[in-house]
């Protein structure tokens, strides 16, 4: 029910606030549900993986790019803006979020590490991603420092 205030403005009774509370909540709920629906752990793992090369083409770009210039801020912005938008195409493509895909990746972690259990090649694909990230990251810092 809602009632008028001495302002002219409306307020909103307790219950009706309640009931406004959670048909938002479901609303929002459901709409993560949908985007959530499609996935599987294989679906998590390729896209996740797709996401995470991406990432690590991008430190190479900016690698290079540093090894070949004195340090330019708006080259190296440019090159993060496009490693982003390609991770966002990458989710767009999927119908997918990247908050929505983080929240797949929680609620269902324990289906993904078996799926990679019984999978092993993807795992080593993490695992090989990872190595790079963290010689690429090294290369970086040195380069900064």
């Amino acid at each position: 029910m809602i009632t008028s205030t001495t302002r002219g403005m409306k307020t909103i009774t307790a219950p009706a606030f309640c009931y406004l509370v959670l048909v938002l909540s479901a609303l929002l709920l459901s709409t993560v549900a949908r985007a959530e629906s499609g996935l599987t752990p294989e679906r998590y793992v390729l896209l996740d993986q797709k996401i995470k090369r991406l990432t690590v083409d991008g430190m190479a770009a900016r690698l290079s790019a540093l090894r070949q210039a004195p340090y330019d801020r708006d080259g190296q912005t440019a090159l993060s803006h496009t490693v982003q938008e390609r991770i966002g195409d990458a989710l767009k493509e999927q119908g997918l979020t990247m908050t929505g895909l983080l929240n797949y990746g929680a609620r269902h972690s324990d289906s993904i590490s078996a799926w990679l259990d019984e999978h092993a090649s993807y795992q080593a694909i993490y695992d090989d991603i990872a190595r790079e990230r963290e010689r690429l990251a090294g290369q970086l810092q040195a380069i900064q420092e």
